[in-house]
């Protein structure tokens, strides 16, 4: 079994996800970020997957890579 230590250094990419519908990138972002004790921000975690300029999209409205790209960056 992982330790505690080592948990707070693995992620998760599920394959499936049905996020609230109108639900804003930003919003999204948000949520998922108060699950980690140390969390990037919004703009970095956008940054890091090449998605700067999204966070009032909504997320619904995203191309279906772009939507995994945000999945990604979460876990």
């Amino acid at each position: 079994p992982l330790d505690s230590k080592s948990k707070n250094h693995v992620g998760v990419v599920l394959q499936t996800l049905a996020p609230p519908k109108e639900i804003k990138v930003r919003e999204f972002v948000e949520l998922w970020r108060s699950y980690y004790p140390k969390p990037l921000s919004v703009k970095e975690i956008l940054n890091k997957v090449n998605l700067d300029g999204k966070h009032d999209n909504f997320l619904d409205k995203l191309s279906g890579g772009e939507k995994q790209r945000i999945y990604f960056a979460l876990g």
